[in-house]
């Protein structure tokens, strides 16, 4: 709209149109969808009867490190960090007593973490440690998608364990 208001385009009409073409036409079974989220549940019934088409962030594990990947929080992110050739993702720096091969600091902003997300995880994996530890990440919306990636790196590495 500021776009079209700055080459002179001020028809309320025409505005008004273009505003409707850019939301999403969904139908009555869109709505009730939209309003849905799907659940774990569900999305663990569709894969098990192989329904529905496979795509990146649909299934319950999703792309996980070579290195089993642990998320923790608290006193079990701290015991974690001291276990021989742990290497850690975290928000905080290292503490003093860390021996492990690397500690990454992704920092306490939500958009920075989840940019350099994989990255990082990547950069983890490369070192050949002998386990990843991710420190549990904060409610709240903002890191709601990487608490998300997370829990599915974390799912991708148990069900490797369990083959």
């Amino acid at each position: 709209t500021l776009v079209l208001l700055a080459h002179g385009l001020k028809d309320p009409l025409v505005v008004r149109q273009l505003r409707r073409d850019r939301r999403p036409r969904l139908g009555a079974a869109g709505r009730r969808a939209k309003a849905r989220p799907l659940s774990r549940l569900h999305l663990r019934t569709v894969a098990a009867r192989g329904e529905g088409p496979r795509a990146p962030g649909t299934t319950l594990a999703h792309y996980a490190p070579r290195t089993p990947l642990r998320v923790a929080a608290g006193e079990a992110f701290a015991a974690l960090t001291r276990a021989p050739g742990a290497a850690v993702l975290a928000q905080g720096a290292a503490g003093a007593d860390f021996t492990g091969p690397r500690w990454i600091a992704g920092g306490a902003d939500a958009l920075r973490f989840g940019h350099d997300l994989y990255a990082n995880l990547r950069e983890l994996d490369r070192l050949g440690a002998a386990a990843i530890v991710v420190e549990a990440v904060p409610a709240g919306a903002g890191w709601d998608a990487i608490r998300d990636r997370l829990a599915r790196a974390a799912a991708a590495c148990d069900a490797e364990e369990l083959a």
